[in-house]
């Protein structure tokens, strides 16, 4: 269900299903997504990199408001390590998390990234 609100959200890309417990996603707003797919290699280098940027900083302000808290890691597009990108990571582990709560910690992050923009 979490997988499907992230995909429902136009400012988040899913970029791994869930296995188990464990998924990952990033703020990647719809422009910036029709960006990358029109991108060549370079450009979407660049893109990504800002992306990291603005990735670390919702994490780390979400985890400094407490509220919530969404870990971050670092997954490698191909071979290249220049090509990682900085995605959250989500991994449930309490039985008592609804859908409510986790669309409560996306509603925080998108409000993060439209005060950061």
């Amino acid at each position: 269900m979490f997988a499907e609100e992230i995909e429902r959200r136009d400012n988040f890309q899913l970029i791994t299903r869930p296995e188990l417990n464990i998924l990952t996603y990033r703020i990647c707003p719809s422009d910036i997504k029709r960006q990358l797919a029109e991108a060549d290699p370079e450009q979407i280098c660049i893109i990504n990199k800002k992306l990291n940027k603005t990735n670390r900083a919702v994490q780390r302000l979400q985890r400094a408001a407490g509220k919530s808290f969404v870990s971050r890691t670092k997954l490698r597009t191909g071979n290249n390590p220049g090509k990682e990108i900085v995605v959250f990571r989500c991994i449930i582990m309490n039985p008592m998390t609804d859908i409510k709560i986790l669309e409560e910690i996306l509603d925080e992050q998108e409000e993060i990234y439209s005060n950061l923009t």
